[in-house]
């Protein structure tokens, strides 16, 4: 007995030259194939992280342009050539004017829609929504059919674009969009 466990712990069998090769190639092989996989992962997250920032950005507008609009007076909404403004007064008495850039300039370099307000002389224009979004490339604009007098604004399209090189590249969009405006005067 004491012969056989001595002959066991002494022996000095193992694996073969060519079983050591082939473990090291199947596992060359598997190393591989995950390799090729990550890129196509990664795109993959990216455009579903970019896909909900937009669904996101375009939601998040919607309530920001009802929340500015639902509660103005002396609505009109002006139209030039391909530029389209909606004036009107804000509910603190100020005039305001939500206006969209859609064509990057070297005084105003960020795309999207704003909001200008003026109060006596002053003047504030901000960004309808954050300003994170113009640092993922995505801008907002939009179309409006008009404002029947009502207490209707109609949007036509509200569009998240993305900024690429040549034509911009839409990423979600809304029709027919409406505000009812709450207090017309």
């Amino acid at each position: 007995m004491l012969r056989i466990m001595k002959s066991r712990i002494t022996g000095r069998s193992g694996f073969t030259l060519s079983e050591t090769l082939m473990a090291i190639l199947i596992l060359l092989m598997v190393t591989s194939i995950v390799a090729a996989g990550i890129p196509v992962a990664a795109n993959a997250y990216s455009k579903v992280v970019m896909a909900s920032n937009a669904q996101l950005l375009l939601s998040t507008t919607m309530t920001n342009l009802r929340d500015e609009l639902a509660t103005a007076t002396n609505i009109e909404v002006v139209k030039n050539d391909d530029d389209v403004k909606i004036r009107y007064k804000n509910d603190k008495g100020g005039d305001s004017e939500i206006f969209q850039i859609t064509l990057a300039s070297e005084d105003e370099n960020k795309l999207g829609v704003y909001v200008k307000e003026v109060s006596g002389t002053q003047k504030h224009t901000y960004l309808l929504v954050s300003d994170r979004a113009a640092t993922e490339n995505l801008y907002l604009t939009y179309e409006i059919d008009g404002y029947d007098g009502g207490g209707v604004i109609k949007f036509s399209s509200l569009k998240v674009k993305k900024i690429e090189t040549g034509e911009d590249r839409v990423i979600t969009e809304i029709e027919n969009f409406e505000i009812r405006v709450l207090t017309v005067k």
